[in-house]
């Protein structure tokens, strides 16, 4: 591996350092949550147990005293609630246990990042010294139009970076805004038809674009960050656009609001969000067409290299 191809990798290294230390935030809120979900459930694991313990304790006179059937069918399903309680719980368990050993990953590789400065500070004045070396007065220019180069391939990293989470956001959007328009046609039958299927097939629906939802949140962060690493002040803040569709839910689930005013938050709701993807859609494509641009002046300044280093 050549000098350049060392500090190439370095800085790809400082790269994915930068971006394990944004992770990290989003894991230790994973880790609270996983930590205060684990509790609750033990908690009615517990009770559950305690139950299921007063069942199997009752004496046989007292079963036939009552229906015994009646009491075997009771213990038989606590058993099962419990059974899948605990399940859930080693579930919960072993989500956490996996995202404490994802932060200890994580952390490592923070911890490495000094080293990896020292290391790429120490390559690149071995190169400029390597250059200045050669005696030829094209030497400057060679490294003025390398570190041109390395800037544009880690903006390209980074363009790459927020396309991959533009595209993430836009899939959640679409999944939010399909599911949000097809409850807002069905409660708009049901206004002809009172119908309890009806309203059960739209409740699903909404509860996918809700489910969807909670998804979005982190993922429309992310983007927001990948953003800002191109973009300094980019004044896009695509998460307060969530705020609105948080206001929707608490409506929609109050069942004393009138048929029609619900309707009209389901509209409401579908059309924020039809808002937020067309916005998200206008950053691709800028995204692409800086991509783009990028790519057109890496070929230039490497053309540009070439000419100089074939004169040395």
């Amino acid at each position: 591996m050549d000098i350049r191809e060392k500090i190439e990798a370095l800085r790809l290294q400082k790269i994915s350092i930068k971006k394990a230390k944004s992770y990290l935030k989003e894991l230790e809120t994973k880790i609270i949550w996983a930590k205060q979900k684990i509790s609750k459930i033990e908690l009615v694991l517990n009770l559950t147990f305690e139950e299921l313990e007063k069942l199997q304790k009752l004496k046989v006179k007292k079963l036939f005293t009552t229906v015994l059937v009646d009491k075997e069918s009771q213990l038989e399903k606590k058993r099962q609630e419990y059974l899948e309680k605990f399940l859930h719980f080693k579930e919960t368990k072993k989500s956490l246990d996996f995202l404490l050993y994802e932060k200890k990953i994580v952390l490592d590789k923070i911890n490495a990042e000094d080293e990896i400065e020292r290391k790429l500070k120490a390559l690149l004045i071995q190169r400029e010294e390597i250059f200045l070396r050669a005696n030829h007065g094209a030497s400057k220019l060679v490294i003025d139009v390398q570190i041109q180069i390395d800037i544009c391939n880690s903006l390209n990293r980074e363009i790459y970076e927020a396309l991959i989470e533009g595209k993430r956001t836009k899939m959640h959007i679409a999944t939010i805004t399909s599911n949000l328009d097809q409850a807002k046609t069905l409660r708009n039958f049901t206004f002809i038809n009172e119908n309890e299927k009806v309203y059960t097939d739209e409740k699903q629906h909404v509860d996918k674009a809700m489910e969807a939802f909670f998804i979005l949140k982190p993922i429309i962060r992310k983007f927001e960050i990948e953003l800002e690493d191109i973009y300094k002040n980019h004044g896009y803040h695509l998460s307060i656009n969530l705020d609105k569709l948080t206001a929707f839910t608490k409506k929609y689930y109050n069942f004393l609001i009138n048929d029609w005013i619900i309707y009209e938050k389901i509209n409401v709701a579908a059309k924020n969000m039809k808002d937020l993807e067309i916005q998200i859609l206008d950053i691709i494509s800028r995204l692409e067409r800086e991509k783009s641009r990028n790519m057109e002046v890496i070929n230039k300044l490497m053309l540009k290299k070439q000419n100089l280093l074939d004169f040395m």
